[in-house]
């Protein structure tokens, strides 16, 4: 189906075609929240600069123990990083990064919320194409139902309405 996205407020879960995994999040309070909590919970040692980078970085997919590494990088050098995605622990959700990261960031996204800052909770978004293996999506799936997460979006490449696309048809012939 065609369903509008909103502009703001997405917490957007990108699965690679080799199926490693990303996370992108609106809003630089949200993020920057975040990260001092995921920073002082896992003690990633992250300095100041490193905090308000990441609350203005766009997507990310690096285990904790690399995100200080990661962010030490300037933008250039991160868009080489060998990035190996958010590890995904299928056998316990309480050690998956990918859980702790998404839980974390609606936690963040909700106390904003209660405190007046923001609107609405996050819309989860999963994006993925054709090429991404259906193993990884199921993987990703599996820790948003273990983590109650019961309600998301599906986004595929997609592909436009050939109605639309068209223009008037040419007949055939002489």
């Amino acid at each position: 189906s065609e369903t509008k996205l909103p502009d703001v407020g997405t917490l957007t879960i990108l699965i690679g075609k080799e199926g490693k995994v990303f996370m992108d999040m609106a809003g630089s309070h949200t993020r920057e929240n975040l990260i001092r909590t995921m920073n002082t919970t896992y003690a990633m040692g992250l300095s100041e600069e490193q905090v308000k980078r990441f609350s203005n970085v766009g997507s990310f997919g690096v285990p904790y123990n690399r995100m200080k590494q990661w962010l030490a990088l300037d933008a250039t050098e991160r868009a080489k990083f060998p990035s190996p995605g958010i590890p995904i622990d299928t056998a316990d959700v309480n050690k998956s990064e990918l859980a702790t990261w998404i839980h974390q960031a609606r936690l963040a996204q909700f106390q904003l919320k209660r405190e007046g800052k923001v609107e609405n909770e996050y819309v989860i978004v999963l994006k993925a194409d054709q090429d991404t293996p259906y193993p990884a999506v199921q993987k990703v799936i599996n820790t948003l139902t273990d983590i109650n997460v019961n309600k998301f979006n599906l986004i595929t490449d997609m592909e436009a309405d050939p109605a639309k696309k068209a223009g008037p048809k040419k007949e055939a012939g002489g």
